[in-house]
């Protein structure tokens, strides 16, 4: 047998894998390298690992040395596949190193992809750092605010309720933002929340804030109110008045003014003032006028807007005017009677009161607070007593003006003349007037020395004349009488000397004068004197007419001018 012989042939086949390609991808898939983002913080991250060839038998994530995730699916064609997925990035994700590892066991050198996470990242906080204080209306003053932790930093922006402020600057230092706010706070905003807000000007959605309450410090406001049950303010009536105050810190001091004059509590005058509370009683026309209060705190001091007060009263009868009429039989005289009132819209009513009876009159006009009656007495029974009575929305006035119509007749001569203030060059001579006999009058004055007149004066008003300019030394007789539309009134006369001069010792001349020559001087001045006063009174007599005396009222109730 002959022997066979094999020889078998063993091909080895040695494949050797090629390196695998690692390939991460977004959920767009876009392919991603180095460093990606920002992203946001708390943002959800997918990312996808691929391989690419070779015969890898794991695909792992890792995030720095720990490992994420070694959950991988098979592709059809031999390649792996892992998807990654973070639902929450928080800040110590940033710049955190991911890497996608595709390895073939007891492989040396696995397959790998890393990528760099950037991310903006959320402020962590926002104070208001000022102290909490008072601040002080209308004052300027200086808030700060910080933020930090924000990537990049922190925009701040204040806050007024709604409404933003920009009157703020900001300076940032590495993650942490500052910013100062000037403020100049008025009375409004006590009481409103000013708030600092922290964004991240790149993540919409996120803010941080700190608040406060604004405690305003400002002077009182005050308003004044007035509380009557009338609808006009008549005399007599209660009238209070409340102040209104607002106040931070509340007001320690109030007070009142009327017509800019501080008012004070006066029981005896109806004048009460109780808390924040004025009160008059019985008010009279005199109270009418602007009213105010006044408040103080540490702030200083506020005042109300005036409330003026209009307080209506009876007409009454006007000061100064002429009282008596001198009227001659069936001439006529216009009588003004002046009245005061408010409302000043008045009636008038006119009424002869004589010896037998009150006789309603007619003939007059009114011009607002003022009438006029055009009177002619005809017989001797109309000359008398003359009433005007006013009447307006408050009332009839309660005492009537009376005028006194007589007879005209020349004045009367004044009376009770004396010399004032005498010195070497002038003088002052007071009269008092008589009876003007119904007319106006006017006063006169003649000086005369021995030369004759040496000067003269009219005085429209009173008898009361200013001399000047007089020699010194010398004596003067000065004549002084009344003159009206019908004539002149008796001449009063008297002496007016005016002083020597004073010279010196040894400029006098020193002459002896024996005492009969001293007498004989003085008896021809006396002399001269009598003769120029008998001249004088001569010269200037008239008939006087006897004028009554000033009646009494012609009944209670009725007012004499």
């Amino acid at each position: 047998m002959k022997n066979i012989s094999f020889v078998f042939i063993l091909l080895l086949y040695l494949i050797f894998p090629s390196e695998s390609s690692v390939f991460i991808i977004d959920e767009n898939g876009r392919s991603l390298s180095d460093i990606i983002g920002p992203l946001n913080e708390g943002s959800r991250l997918s990312l996808l690992c691929e391989t690419n060839g070779g015969v890898p038998s794991v695909l792992t994530w890792w995030k720095d040395s720990f490992l994420l995730d070694d959950s991988f699916d098979t592709m059809p064609r031999g390649n792996l596949r892992n998807e990654l997925i973070l639902a929450y990035l928080d800040r110590r994700d940033l710049m955190s190193t991911l890497t996608c590892q595709a390895a073939v066991p007891n492989s040396t050198e696995p397959s790998e992809k890393s990528i760099s996470l950037d991310l903006n990242l959320k402020p962590l906080n926002v104070h208001i750092t000022s102290l909490q204080r008072p601040l002080s209306a209308d004052r300027r003053t200086t808030l700060k605010c910080q933020s930090s932790g924000s990537r990049p930093p922190a925009v701040l922006t204040w806050w007024i309720g709604s409404r933003q402020l920009l009157n703020a600057t900001v300076a940032t230092y590495d993650s942490t933002t500052i910013s100062k706010l000037t403020l100049v706070p008025t009375s409004d905003d006590h009481g409103r929340v000013l708030s600092c807000r922290a964004t991240n000007p790149v993540m919409n959605g996120h803010i941080l804030e700190d608040h406060r309450v604004l405690n305003i410090h400002h002077i009182p406001a005050l308003s004044v109110t007035v509380g009557t049950p009338n609808v006009f303010i008549l005399e007599g009536d209660v009238v209070y008045f409340d102040c209104n105050i607002i106040a931070n810190p509340p007001a320690t001091e109030v007070g009142w003014r009327f017509n800019n004059e501080p008012v004070y509590t006066n029981i005896n005058a109806g004048i009460k003032i109780q808390n924040r509370s004025l009160l008059l009683h019985k008010i009279t026309r005199k109270y009418a006028g602007n009213y105010s209060c006044v408040a103080a705190n540490s702030e200083g001091e506020g005042f109300s807007e005036s409330v003026a007060i209009d307080v209506h009263f009876v007409p009454f009868c006007a000061s100064n005017q002429q009282a008596s009429y001198g009227v001659p039989l069936r001439e006529s005289v216009s009588i003004e009677c002046k009245v005061e009132a408010n409302p000043p819209n008045v009636a008038f009513r006119w009424y002869l009161n004589n010896t037998y009876r009150q006789i309603p009159l007619k003939g007059f006009s009114v011009n607002g607070t003022v009438s006029t009656l055009h009177f002619t007495p005809k017989r001797e029974n109309d000359y008398g007593h003359i009433m005007c009575v006013a009447e307006n929305s408050a009332g009839f006035q309660t005492e009537a003006c009376c005028f006194r119509v007589s007879p005209a007749s020349v004045p009367r001569a004044v009376e009770d003349c004396i010399v004032v203030n005498e010195t070497t060059s002038s003088a002052i001579i007071s009269c008092v007037p008589g009876y003007d006999g119904g007319l106006r009058q006017q006063f006169h004055i003649e000086l005369y020395s021995s030369l004759g007149l040496i000067e003269s004066a009219v005085e429209n008003e009173f008898p009361v004349f200013e001399i000047d300019y007089l020699p010194s030394g010398t004596s003067f007789i000065a004549v002084v009488f009344a003159t009206n539309d019908l004539g002149r009134s008796n001449a009063v006369a008297f002496s007016v000397n005016t002083k020597a001069e004073l010279k010196p010792e040894k400029d006098r001349l020193k002459l002896p004068i024996s005492p009969v020559l001293g007498a004989l001087i003085a008896i021809v001045g006396a002399l001269v004197s009598i003769a120029v006063i008998i001249i004088l009174c001569s010269k200037h007599w008239s008939s006087t007419l006897e004028i009554p005396e000033t009646p009494t009222a012609w009944e209670p109730g009725h007012q004499y001018i």
